[in-house]
Parts: structure tokens; C-alpha cells; sequence
């Protein structure tokens, strides 16, 4: 319903946009423009909830696939916590990491402290490192907001997080493989000054890059791939 919204608009600065290499107004990265607005923010996090439950539990079931003695795993940016949720119902302890607007709302809003196998925790992923160890990090829909540079520093930061044999785990659109990358690419070039949809190529450099190896790409449906990777022992 978000995205119906703003098609519109985009079309419309489609050609500036492009002309200009950017978006052609100063526009805030999708989710950053509702902080302020508790019911805004409460409308952004429904929209991120509203997934189909086939698709979460298929990113449960790769991450546990490559990591199947996982006990703990860290929700980096995970709105509602969807996936946390779903990585607690399989048994393994989850973290929810958000900034604290978010986790205050969703606290609530989805009786996340009722849930005994899920922590949460406040803080902006950019520059607070997340408490604990896990043995699997997931970033769900995340690297699309940032520039390559950003993405590499974000995923080093997040090694040390990771246990020996532990996975991190990228859901989003990779280019040359999702068949909505190109359409998404274009919302992130009229959206975001650093946004973008990346090829396997690209997050396989980062994730080698940050000292990880045995990087997968699995296809959760025809839009969404899980990028995964493993730290040695």
C-alpha cells in the first residue's frame, strides 16, 4: 500500500531523477520520515509486518539450514520483528535491535516483552555495536538503503558479533537475480541519496572483505534472495 502510494510521484520525477544521477528533491530514505509521527511509524511498521508468512518461515529455514546448532540471532533493524518472532517459535533465542522510537512502539504494539525467547535492544546500528554474541546475523532489507561504502563498513562492524561458524544473512533484491531489482532500483534512486539494489558480485566482495567465506545466494521467491555467509572457526 506504501509503494501504491508513491508510484505517482515517482513517475513524475522519474526523468529528473535520472537526468540528475539522484532523487530530485531532498527526499528522507523510505522509514526515516516517521520518527516523528508515532502514527506514521505505526503505519510503516504494519507495512514491514505485512509479510507472507511462507516467506519468513523460508528465511528461517536457510539461515537454521546453514547454521543448524544456532542458538542466539540478532534482527538488525527489524521494524516489528517479524523474523525475530519467527526464529523464537523455532526455539532459538532472538535479539530485536532498532532505533528506540521504533522498539518502544513495537514493544507495545506487538507484546514483543511477553515473549520470553526475545530480547530487545535500542540503538542506532550505524554506531552502536550490538550487545552480545550470536550465531546468526540478519539484515533484512537493509542493504538497499545504503551506499556500497556504508554496507561494507556496516557488515565489518557486525563480524565481531558473530561467533566462530556463525552466518550473517542479507535478504533483499540482488540484481541479476530478483526479478523486481531493476523497478526497486528506481525507487531507491528517487528516495535515497545513497540507495541502491546490488549484485551477488557486490555483497560477495563485502562479505569476503570482512573476513567471512562460503557465500550462498538462495532465492526466498521470484523478488528476494538471502545472501549468506560463514565466519571461520
Amino acid at each position: 500500500r506504501l509503494w501504491l502510494q508513491n508510484v505517482r510521484r515517482w513517475a513524475s520525477e522519474l526523468e529528473s531523477a535520472v537526468r540528475e544521477g539522484g532523487p530530485p528533491r531532498a527526499i528522507e530514505a523510505p522509514g526515516t520520515g516517521v520518527a516523528s509521527d508515532p502514527e506514521a511509524l505505526a503505519r510503516f511498521m504494519a507495512a514491514m509486518d505485512n509479510k507472507p508468512a511462507a516467506q519468513v518461515e523460508a528465511v528461517v529455514d536457510a539461515c537454521l539450514a546453514r547454521a543448524p546448532h544456532a542458538r542466539e540471532m540478532l534482527d538488525l533493524g527489524g521494524g516489528p520483528g517479524t523474523f525475530a518472532r519467527a526464529f523464537a517459535r523455532r526455539g532459538l533465542h532472538a535479539t530485536l535491535l532498532d532505533r528506540p522510537e521504533v522498539i518502544e512502539l513495537v514493544a507495545e504494539r506487538y507484546d514483543l516483552r511477553s515473549i520470553p525467547e526475545l530480547s530487545l535492544q535500542s540503538g542506532d546500528f550505524l554506531d552502536d555495536s550490538p550487545a552480545g554474541e550470536f550465531d546468526i546475523i540478519l539484515l533484512a532489507n537493509i542493504t538497499h538503503i545504503y551506499d556500497p561504502a556504508t554496507n561494507t563498513l556496516l557488515i565489518g562492524s557486525l563480524v565481531p558479533q558473530l561467533r566462530p561458524g556463525g552466518v550473517l544473512a542479507i535478504l533483499d533484491f540482488v540484481r541479476g537475480v530478483s526479478e523486481f531489482a531493476p523497478l526497486f532500483a528506481i525507487t531507491m534512486l528517487l528516495n535515497t541519496e545513497q540507495g541502491g539494489t546490488y549484485a551477488l558480485e557486490e555483497y560477495t566482495r563485502w562479505l569476503e572483505e570482512a573476513g567471512l567465506g562460503e557465500v550462498r545466494c538462495t532465492s526466498i521467491d521470484l523478488d528476494r534472495q538471502l545472501v549468506t555467509a560463514v565466519r571461520g572457526s
